[in-house]
């Protein structure tokens, strides 16, 4: 069966009536989308995705959450002869790499949350020269791969990266900050230094109470229990000026400068100014 050629043949006999119905979340209400409607969605999706560069014979990556666009986006890709590889993260995020890993698709299409994981995670590194989202080919704009080194001034993670497990992917996230960054641009961040509290030292758990195994960890990671609005555990991985140095040096940038901040005694956040090496 031909999908596009039924939804040809359904928009010119029934061009009123519903091709799908939909919640709407954000007017938190169910929506209805006619088979004309959907037809001049996917034409203008069609349209979006051929501007951005794509040939028919590749392949795509789908992980945004369903909506219109979705479906309309679903369609063009069909209509265009690129075949889609609709991804649901309820399969886990490593299920999805694994996916990702055996398709090798030409184009990766998300959202923020998606993109960042892709990046994180280096989700078809090898492969996707493409990487859209369903807005970029709806307004016909450039894809999201055309940002260059030139193109970001500043870049901020206050709070982040000492909750991202692993040296690994601390490591793929900065050399990804650096690509990103223009000459002369600027990496801002915070790290806690959660151990400069007795209070917030008293919060940590061992490891066993999140069934992993200390030989799982690396040195610097800890467990701290959560409080706030209920009960919860977090990883936290603690860093001191010596190890954040060897972070910079291993991925191309200096360390402009360095100091303290927060808390009662403005101490229990380590910031650091980073300037990419050219």
């Amino acid at each position: 069966m031909n999908i596009i050629s039924r939804l040809e043949f359904a928009v010119k006999a029934h061009p009123t009536k519903p091709a799908f119905i939909f919640f709407s979340t954000q007017d938190k209400d169910w929506k209805t989308v006619t088979y004309q409607q959907l037809t001049d969605s996917t034409q203008r999706f069609a349209s979006g995705l051929l501007d951005c560069g794509v040939i028919p014979g590749m392949t795509a990556a789908l992980m945004t959450p369903p909506s219109a666009d979705f479906f309309a986006l679903a369609f063009a890709l069909l209509r265009l002869g690129i075949v889609p590889i609709i991804l649901d993260p309820a399969i886990g995020l490593k299920k999805v790499g694994e996916c990702l890993a055996e398709s090798k698709p030409d184009i990766f299409i998300g959202n923020t949350l998606t993109h960042t994981l892709r990046i994180i995670l280096g989700w078809g590194k090898n492969s996707v020269r493409y990487n859209l989202t369903i807005k970029s080919v709806k307004g016909q704009r450039s894809k999201v791969g055309a940002l260059t080194t030139d193109h970001l001034s500043l870049i901020t993670a206050f709070a982040v990266l000492h909750h991202i497990p692993s040296h690994a992917l601390r490591m793929n996230i900065l050399n990804t900050v650096h690509q990103l960054l223009k000459p002369g641009g600027l990496f801002i961040h915070s790290n806690w230094q959660f151990l400069n509290s007795e209070k917030l030292k008293a919060r940590i758990q061992p490891w066993d109470v999140a069934a992993v195994s200390e030989s799982e960890v690396d040195a610097g990671d800890y467990l701290l229990d959560w409080r706030s609005g209920g009960a919860g555990l977090r990883y936290v991985h603690h860093f001191d000026e010596g190890e954040l140095k060897e972070l910079a040096e291993a991925t191309g940038f200096e360390i402009t400068e360095t100091f303290y901040s927060d808390g009662e005694g403005g101490n229990l956040g380590l910031y650091q100014v980073w300037k990419p090496i050219l």
